[in-house]
């Protein structure tokens, strides 16, 4: 089937259903061509429609409603390469796409076989004993025992995942746009890199620097409050504060989770935070992500939350999705309920633009207002590292599934 009912079922409550807000109704022209009527131009329209997170299934199969996609058989794409096997939490295996891929000329390989392992050891003890051709690495000391070794190709780059300090917008205290601004000057973003990702990290604000034409160049950003030297940044921190009528500190509860090195973010923030007279007490809900954190943040059960975000690296992604205040239809992971009628006419005005320079200059400038008058405190990117036995070739880094395409052009030396 071309078309299935709506592009959103109005049932599930995803937290990207922002993404496809403009959508006004889609009509099938024939049985290969799609028409989408769009409330207004939207310029990341097809990279929405390729993000990790929007699935696209067969009538069938999304019938059978959350748990839809049960074998292999189940999934559909148009990538170089086809799922072919799977077990959920251990290892999946691809093929190369049986009816042909559309671009000449690639799709080298007959077929991968991934095997999931967290244990960094382990990863590399498998790609030294020959066991791997390739593996993912995240800490930078493991990465670096393969520096000046010309039997492996490390890649790096940064991902679109940012580590943020989300604050509640309905608490009274953060009404105060100087108590929000103090936070986010508090934190020293420098030494969350440093500290928990061994400096394998990019200091960012509202857009990642995983998206690099529409990321605030560095020069910007260090002229910014949050991204200057420590010393003033915690002196205006604490300036803010006193003007607030909180010139002594105060005391607040911040909400982490144990998972993908939240919690280690959370306990410099903690200092930081210390910095400036504020005490926290920590509530940790544990190591399960959906089940135990996601959900406070959707339903605005928190004060402050050392948090991360993932999404893929384009405004409308990173900005309108995150900032925008119609939390129903456009900014659906506003989980903060930040509001600025102003920010939101340029966060609409951005979406509509397919000049690219033009669009970047808007891009910029609102990058900036949410720095001067934030709605979440955003801090930075991690980085993801790839190391490739030497043999493989035309490697890339995959910072986030939409850049999987590298892959059609990866080949094996004999």
């Amino acid at each position: 089937d071309t078309r299935s009912g709506s592009i959103k079922d109005p049932a599930v409550k995803s937290p990207r259903a922002g993404n496809y807000g403009n959508v006004e109704s889609i009509t099938v022209v024939d049985e290969r061509t799609l028409q989408f009527k769009l409330k207004a131009p939207q310029a990341d329209l097809l990279s929405i429609m390729a993000d990790q997170y929007d699935f696209v299934l067969p009538k069938e199969i999304s019938s059978r409603g959350l748990d839809a996609v049960k074998t292999a058989a189940d999934v559909i794409g148009s990538g170089p390469y086809e799922l072919a096997s799977f077990e959920a939490g251990q290892k999946f295996s691809l093929k190369r796409r049986a009816d042909g891929y559309w671009r000449p000329n690639t799709a080298w390989l007959d077929g991968y076989e991934y095997t999931h392992q967290t244990d960094p050891q382990q990863l590399t003890n498998a790609l030294r004993a020959g066991q791997a051709d390739a593996v993912g690495l995240s800490t930078v000391d493991h990465v670096k025992a393969f520096e000046n070794d010309k039997g492996y190709t490390i890649v790096k780059a940064p991902t679109s995942t940012r580590e943020c300090l989300l604050i509640n917008h309905g608490k009274e205290r953060y009404k105060d746009p100087r108590v929000r601004l103090a936070l986010s000057r508090a934190i020293n973003r420098k030494q969350v890199y440093d500290t928990v990702f061994g400096g394998a990290g990019i200091v960012g604000g509202p857009m990642t620097p995983a998206g690099p034409a529409w990321v605030l160049p560095d020069a910007e950003l260090k002229k910014l409050p949050g991204y200057g030297d420590r010393a003033t940044e915690i002196k205006e921190a604490k300036a803010l504060l006193a003007a607030a009528g909180l010139g002594t500190g105060f005391e607040e509860t911040v909400l982490t989770v144990t998972a993908f090195s939240t919690e280690q973010v959370h306990e410099v923030v903690l200092s930081n935070l210390a910095d400036v007279g504020i005490k926290v007490k920590t509530e940790n809900v544990g190591t399960d992500f959906a089940a135990n954190f996601l959900p406070r943040e959707v339903q605005r059960q928190y004060n402050l939350a050392t948090t991360l975000f993932l999404s893929g690296a384009y405004p409308d992604a990173q900005l309108l999705l995150y900032h925008h205040s119609d939390t129903k239809t456009k900014g659906t992971r506003n989980y903060g309920d930040f509001a600025s009628k102003e920010l939101d006419v340029k966060l609409e005005k951005q979406s509509t633009m397919y000049d690219a320079k033009a669009r970047q200059a808007l891009v910029w400038e609102i990058q900036r207002d949410l720095i001067n008058a934030p709605g979440p405190a955003w801090m930075g990117s991690r980085m993801v590292f790839g190391v490739y036995n030497s043999r493989v070739r035309n490697v890339a880094a995959f910072p986030f599934a939409a850049g999987y395409w590298g892959a059609e052009n990866v080949w094996i030396k004999s």
